[in-house]
């Protein structure tokens, strides 16, 4: 019998059941017995067990060769690790959540849309594994990433702006090793070309015979053509690093408009204001009109004054929807400061194809500058140090007075000396 068949839900589970499930599946998948991985997967799927969750993780990695990547794309493969999918959602073991991001990250669209579905049901739980996989996955691809950063957006946990954020700020994730990979093979091939080139072209003297001397030069200007190769092919590796951090930076701005996080805002406006990617900073002014009208009144101190500063200075983008988000939100988050930009946006003259925005905006400026003046007042009003009304004539009678001058301080000695009557 089976092992799996020895096996109900009712079944009182040994300690060695998982070791041996894991080998199980680990020689299945060796060995590309189909038949096998579907036996352990469809029984998961019908005895949910936590044990069976590593041996479920195993079904979902790919083995190394070329040879096995054609099968491993295969329906009859692709149908078997959606079963293994469906039996992670319903296992209770929060390693489910790591396998389940690894497949997310690093397979293919039929099985990241099923990755996708169970990691959205496991929810909060769910979170830390993804974000681990960002930041630690070597093997991702460009639509591996994008679909695990638009999961992190479905989620709507607040924890994960600070990892969103990254992205958007167009820090990639490691490097994967497809970048590297694909440079060094190219250069590679170049070197050889020139190689056999160069010495097809100078074959010397006559058929000489192959020495070690001869070996050692075919060596040598390999490796230097190689070398070459490499060092030229460092301008299309970056190009294609710029593409790709483009489009994770949209994706990212896509993911936080979901998450709604205010925490987010000082970020987004670094990245919108600052020298950063295009592509960054138009994903940032896009999540800013989105998450700004979030704000309210238990809001206010977000912002430092330099941060407060660049939102303001985003008036000269004389974008009127990005002008109108920003006059509200400085109702709740604005101090002082902002008072004078706001002034001087209501005497500026709007621009003829967005005159009508323009003027909502001035509308709410003219309504909001009040607030901001009154807030200038009271900080003023705050910074004011309180001074007696007069000084008292008997000055000599005073306990303590200060040093008559600054040597005394220079020297060491007391800033504060005894008063005595006719000094």
């Amino acid at each position: 019998m089976h092992l799996t068949e020895q096996i109900s839900p009712d079944t009182t589970v040994d300690a060695d059941l998982e070791p041996r499930l894991l080998m199980r599946a680990r020689i299945a998948v060796l060995h590309m017995d189909l038949k096998e991985c579907c036996r352990i997967a469809d029984w998961a799927v019908k005895t949910p067990l936590a044990a069976a969750a590593p041996a479920l993780g195993a079904l979902l990695e790919q083995p190394g060769g070329i040879r096995h990547l054609k099968k491993w794309q295969s329906k009859p493969w692709i149908e078997m690790r959606c079963t293994a999918i469906d039996a992670l959602r319903i296992t209770p073991s929060p390693l489910a959540a790591s396998f389940l991001a690894r497949s997310l990250i690093a397979d293919v669209p039929e099985v990241r849309e099923h990755a996708n579905k169970a990691l959205l049901e496991i929810g909060s739980n769910a979170v830390e594994a993804l974000n681990e996989r960002v930041w630690e996955d070597r093997t991702w691809s460009l639509d591996g990433m994008l679909a695990t950063v638009d999961t992190l957006g479905q989620l709507g946990d607040k924890s994960t702006g600070p990892t969103v954020t990254r992205v958007l700020f167009g820090i990639l994730p490691n490097v994967p090793r497809r970048f590297i990979e694909w440079q060094m093979r190219w250069a590679a091939l170049a070197g050889l070309c020139l190689t056999v080139f160069t010495f097809v072209q100078n074959p010397g003297d006559g058929a000489r015979p192959i020495d070690i001397l001869w070996f050692f030069q075919v060596c040598t200007w390999f490796g230097i053509c190689t070398t070459v190769s490499a060092i030229l092919l460092l301008g299309p590796v970056q190009v294609k690093k710029r593409r790709e951090a483009d489009t994770l930076s949209r994706a990212a701005a896509h993911a936080l408009i979901s998450i709604n996080d205010v925490r987010s805002i000082p970020s987004l406006i670094e990245v919108a204001t600052e020298e950063y990617p295009q592509a960054a900073r138009n994903g940032a002014c896009l999540a800013l009109r989105s998450i700004l009208p979030s704000l309210g009144p238990s809001d206010y101190g977000l912002l430092n004054g330099a941060c407060e500063r660049n939102l303001t200075g985003m008036f000269a983008t004389h974008d009127a929807s990005t002008i109108l988000c920003i006059i509200k939100a400085l109702e709740f988050i604005g101090s002082g400061q902002s008072a004078g930009p706001v002034e001087r946006l209501i005497r500026r003259k709007p621009t003829s194809h967005d005159a009508g925005l323009f003027a909502e905006a001035r509308i709410e400026a003219e309504r909001v500058l009040p607030i901001l003046q009154e807030r200038k007042r009271q900080e003023e009003a705050a910074s004011v140090l309180l001074r007696p009304s007069q000084v008292t004539a008997d000055t000599a009678a005073v306990l303590l007075r200060p040093a008559t001058n600054l040597a005394t301080y220079e020297e060491g000695e007391q800033l504060l000396r005894p008063g005595q009557n006719g000094q």
